[in-house]
């Protein structure tokens, strides 16, 4: 029997990988982040992967082989993640890698993907995993710099020409922070398009919510600002909110999708109201069209999640589902093992709708979601309103 590993590392690298394995039973190995910080983020998609291999399972597994999950908590250590890699991600043990739960060990993760030359797909939102280059390396979450793009976007279609950015000091903060700079530089292709130019420019600490709300309050002193957007999460997205609505600010106030958390509009309290937001439409399923393609998949995760769990399931386990279906796509389509005959496989995966967004990938970008995966939507009442 063939053996296959797709090991999927939520928060994972490997030695250089020969080209096949022995013979064996067909093996998704997982690296998760169970415990530790990311622990919110990788113990449900834990919960999904399984859900979704038994699934596969009882539709005959893959190439006509069972599946089996072997996972390994990496204590959102990107150190644990690595050595967990190494010891997974072998021709013995893997023909796939997806994972890397958060974007520190998702890049720990990926120099070890580069070298074995195996199929990897991360799971964690930072664009920069799959720079171009990065040959084995794929993605699945929607990315600030999808949020920056529709926001910016909106802010061009209400007239808006001037934008401040409050972003906090992490991976995604800086992603944010580059591709604002990138599309208001006045020689970009963008600028010369919507004419939108960079205000004031401010990082906060992660977690500091006084420092978010004094931010807040320096980018609106900014002068002739239509906009603000805020890239945070936590009690500093709710203290940003809270500063915004305190000062009766008249430039529209976004937020990216760090924020799209039933505990953000609950503990804004009204603060956000009239903000509008980047979200995974799994966040608002019950406002898509029934004609949308992604509501059928995310109504169909969410029931079989919510049955065998008793409780809804959050947008980072529909990454790792995502991952799992298009690992299993490609391997499907190639009819084969070989890691070279997979990533082209995905590489010419087209139009395959998932839980978070519609996938197209090509040689050149390992990266590409259909912009309006990632929704617009504007709080009202505590609640979201779809916009587009």
């Amino acid at each position: 029997m063939l053996r296959l590993a797709i090991v999927l590392l939520l928060a994972a690298t490997v030695p250089t990988a020969a080209a096949h394995h022995a013979p064996g039973p067909i093996r998704m190995a997982a690296v998760l982040s169970v415990t530790g910080p990311a622990a919110s983020v990788g113990a449900p998609q834990l919960k999904a992967l399984q859900l979704y291999v038994e699934r596969l399972n009882r539709e005959g597994g893959l190439l006509t082989h069972k599946v089996e999950l072997n996972h390994a908590d990496d204590a959102s250590d990107p150190k644990q993640a690595a050595e967990a890699a190494k010891r997974l991600a072998t021709p013995e043990n893997a023909d796939f890698l997806i994972g890397g739960s958060v974007t520190s060990t998702a890049m720990a993760i990926l120099p070890v993907m580069q070298a074995a030359k195996i199929p990897y797909i991360s799971i964690a939102t930072g664009s920069r995993v799959t720079e171009p280059g990065r040959t084995w390396v794929f993605r699945t979450p929607p990315s600030e710099s999808m949020a920056v793009l529709r926001i910016l976007d909106d802010v061009a279609r209400a007239g808006g020409k001037r934008i401040s950015l409050v972003a906090m000091e992490t991976e995604s903060g800086r992603t944010a922070r580059r591709d604002v700079r990138q599309y208001t530089d006045p020689a970009s292709v963008y600028f010369r398009k919507a004419g939108i130019a960079l205000g004031a420019d401010l990082p906060f600490a992660p977690g500091d919510a006084g420092a978010a709300s004094r931010a807040m309050e320096q980018a609106l002193r900014s002068a002739d600002i239509d906009a603000v957007l805020v890239v945070g999460f936590g009690a500093a997205a709710v203290a940003a909110a809270q500063r915004h609505r305190d000062l009766g600010a008249r430039a529209r106030l976004y937020f990216s999708h760090a924020a799209a958390t039933p505990e953000f509009l609950a503990q804004a309290a009204g603060a956000a109201d009239g903000a509008r937001m980047t979200v995974p439409p799994m966040m608002v399923v019950d406002l898509l069209a029934d004609a949308d393609p992604q509501k059928k998949a995310i109504l169909e995760f969410s029931a079989a999640y919510k049955a065998a769990y008793g409780e809804d399931p959050p947008p980072p386990a529909g990454y790792a589902v995502d991952a799992l279906m298009l690992a299993a796509n490609a391997i499907r389509e190639a009819k084969s093992l070989d890691f070279t005959h997979m990533r082209q496989a995905l590489e010419g995966t087209r139009a395959f709708v998932g839980v978070t967004g519609t996938y197209n990938f090509w040689a050149t970008d390992h990266r590409t979601m259909d912009p309006k995966s990632l929704r617009l939507v504007e709080i009202v009442k505590g609640g979201y309103k779809l916009l587009d």
